[in-house]
């Protein structure tokens, strides 16, 4: 294990968990003179056992590597979502702790675009729908986060959250609806007046979190969730409550304007 070499691994949770953990790590790197390597196994939930994108790290299912050194078996795996310093950017169970627009801008300037690349072949997916279906059309993206998260914090009813999307819509535009519950875009399509676009996923049809039902192929569920994301970054406005994937939004483009909604 190389004095320079930093690997980070993932624990059994959803991918954006995971990835602001890696951004954890990557920021404490580059302030410990550390080279990042980010090491997904067999404990990742998006684990197949199988390659997938021409990997078997799931980190490199979806991602470029983020340095020229790799994960050698025997090298220490840091699963922590804090960084070793025990900081952590940002913790998503207070909603009144969403990351300001400073925060974002260095976020996207140091980490994101030095160490953050996508695979090509999703790169296409997302610059394919974009152009198809947003380029040139006023967006407001929507997070509808569904099935576990009503453990994890308290609710927004979703129809708050749509309402609060219609207010921001003009005569001319779209929503582009981000979900994993099928019951909640079916909300959508009928609850707000314009079109309504989203990337054809799969969602759960009852109640029950699909990144914890093997049933799924969770390497596709991966890359799906990813695609989505990366589509809201894309929008013109975002419309949320608090979780992982829309903290992730808000990384990938600092200048995105969001409207966080809480229950409190």
């Amino acid at each position: 294990n190389t004095p320079q070499k930093h690997v980070i691994g993932a624990r059994y949770v959803g991918m954006f968990s995971n990835f602001l953990g890696v951004l954890n790590h990557i920021n404490w790197c580059l302030k410990n003179d550390k080279t990042p390597v980010v090491y997904w196994g067999s404990n990742c939930m998006y684990c197949t056992g199988r390659p997938y994108n021409g990997s078997t790290n799931v980190w490199e299912y979806y991602f470029e590597p983020v340095s020229e050194l790799s994960y050698i078996p025997g090298d220490v795996i840091h699963t922590t979502y804090e960084a070793p310093d025990n900081t952590r950017i940002y913790w998503i169970f207070n909603a009144q702790t969403q990351p300001d627009k400073t925060m974002r801008s260095y976020f996207y300037e140091h980490i994101i675009t030095p160490f953050i690349r996508l695979k090509p072949i999703i790169c296409e997916k997302i610059n394919s729908f974009f152009s198809h279906h947003i380029k040139g059309k006023h967006t407001i993206g929507i997070h509808l986060r569904g099935t576990d998260k009503k453990t994890e914090v308290a609710q927004v009813p979703p129809l708050k959250i749509l309402q609060e999307a219609q207010l921001q819509a003009g005569p001319n535009s779209q929503f582009f609806i981000a979900t994993d519950e099928q019951e909640l875009l079916e909300l959508a399509k009928k609850t707000l007046k314009g079109n309504v676009i989203y990337y054809d996923s799969h969602r759960s049809y009852n109640g029950q979190a699909i990144h914890y039902n093997q049933k799924f192929p969770m390497d596709i569920l991966g890359e799906e969730v990813i695609i989505e994301t990366m589509l809201l970054a894309q929008c013109n406005i975002m419309v949320h409550t608090c979780s992982n994937v829309s903290t992730a939004v808000l990384f990938f483009n600092p200048e995105l304007e969001n409207i966080l909604l809480s229950a409190s």
